[in-house]
């Protein structure tokens, strides 16, 4: 018995053309989860970076800015890079420099005292795939 004309199904090339328009689109939307996890990983560690480097910043607010374990003398002093250990699945490197600046506005009469801030900056770097730095700057009041 055949089929009355009009009431036929499918024919297999559109049955094939179907199915390889839906594995491109599973294979795309696969893909495009993968991406996205992998820039939910990356803002996971930056976050802990950025993390790590202000509790960096606040150790070294408790410390004297005239300590010597912050003097730079007439320059910048790089103190580290030290161990760090970032989202439990990756490591990195934190360091911290230090330099003191001079307050142009009270240059006027000559400035007696050219350490009148001094300004640290904390930065965190790590390798996944690609190196990515976290950097944090703060300005203390000299005593």
């Amino acid at each position: 018995m055949t089929a009355a004309r009009g009431q036929g199904g499918f024919s297999l090339i559109e049955v094939m053309v179907a199915v390889v328009i839906a594995v491109i689109a599973v294979v795309g939307l696969a893909h495009t989860f993968g991406t996205g996890r992998a820039l939910i990983n990356r803002y996971e560690i930056a976050r802990d970076a950025l993390g790590a480097a202000q509790r960096e910043l606040e150790v070294l607010s408790a410390i004297s800015l005239s300590s010597d374990s912050l003097d730079a003398g007439a320059g910048q002093r790089l103190h580290g890079p030290f161990p760090l250990g970032l989202n439990d699945r990756m490591t990195g490197t934190i360091e911290w420099t230090s330099s003191w600046q001079d307050d142009p506005a009270d240059n006027a009469g000559g400035d007696s005292n050219p350490h009148d801030y001094r300004k640290v900056t904390v930065v965190v770097r790590w390798q996944a795939g690609t190196t990515d730095t976290v950097a944090l700057s703060r300005i203390f009041m000299a005593p």
